[in-house]
C-alpha cells in the first residue's frame, strides 16, 4: 500500500538509477492529506537503492506549485518483488482516473534520457506557491478558461498593455498547455464531425 510521505520534496536520484518511470497522459483533481482538492498530473517512479528497489507515486499539485509524495509502505522491496509493487502503483492512479504512460527512458540514449529526466521536476523539486498567491489565482481565474486561454493566462488579453500594478505570474504546467489542448479537441471533434 502506498502511503503519503511529507518528508519527500524532491529525488535526488540519477538517470542510471531509474528502473521504470511512468506519467500520466492526463490531469485529475485530486485532495491530498494538509492539502486543498486540485488538479495534478502524475508520476510512478521505480528506482535502485543499492540491490533494492525503492517505488514511488508523485503528484504535481497545480495550484500549489508543489509535489506531494507517496512511497510503498513496506519501503525497498527486492527486485522480483519491483513488478508487482509497480502494479500496484499503477493501479492506485488509475482508481483516481489517471492514464499513466511508460516513458521508456531505456529506449533513448543515455543523454537523451538525462535530459528528459532533468526536465522533470521529480529531479529538482517545485517552488511551492504561497497561499495568498493561490486564492489570488483562484479567484482571478474561476474553473474555466478565458475563451483567449492563452493571452488572458500571459497577461496580455488582445492588444492591452499590463498595469504596473500587475506582476507576472508564473504559470503552471498544466496552464502552459490548455492552449493545446483546447485545438487538439477543436481538431478531434472537427475529425469526429466528419464522419
Amino acid at each position: 500500500m502506498f502511503i503519503f510521505n511529507p518528508e519527500i520534496k524532491k529525488l535526488d536520484i540519477e538517470i542510471e538509477e531509474i528502473v521504470a518511470l511512468f506519467r500520466s497522459a492526463n490531469d485529475m483533481q485530486v485532495a491530498l492529506p494538509a492539502r486543498s482538492a486540485q488538479r495534478s498530473s502524475g508520476f510512478l517512479c521505480c528506482y535502485k537503492v543499492e540491490e533494492k528497489r525503492e517505488i514511488v507515486a508523485v503528484f504535481q499539485l497545480q495550484d500549489e506549485n508543489d509535489l506531494g509524495f507517496y512511497s510503498w509502505d513496506q519501503g525497498a522491496v527486492s527486485q522480483q518483488e519491483s513488478r508487482a509493487v509497480l502494479e500496484e502503483g499503477l493501479g492506485f492512479f488509475e482508481a483516481m482516473g489517471f492514464m499513466m504512460g511508460d516513458l521508456e527512458l531505456d529506449n533513448f540514449d543515455i543523454e537523451q534520457s538525462r535530459e528528459q529526466w532533468e526536465s522533470f521536476p521529480l529531479k529538482k523539486g517545485l517552488v511551492p506557491r504561497p497561499k495568498q498567491e493561490r486564492s489570488r489565482k483562484k479567484s482571478d481565474a474561476g474553473d474555466s478558461m478565458p475563451p483567449d486561454g492563452l493571452q488572458a493566462m500571459s497577461g496580455k488579453a488582445g492588444n492591452e498593455e499590463p498595469s504596473a500594478a500587475e506582476e507576472p505570474r508564473e504559470l503552471t504546467p498544466y496552464q502552459k498547455c490548455q492552449h493545446q489542448r483546447l485545438e487538439l479537441c477543436q481538431k478531434l471533434g472537427r475529425l469526429l464531425a466528419s464522419f
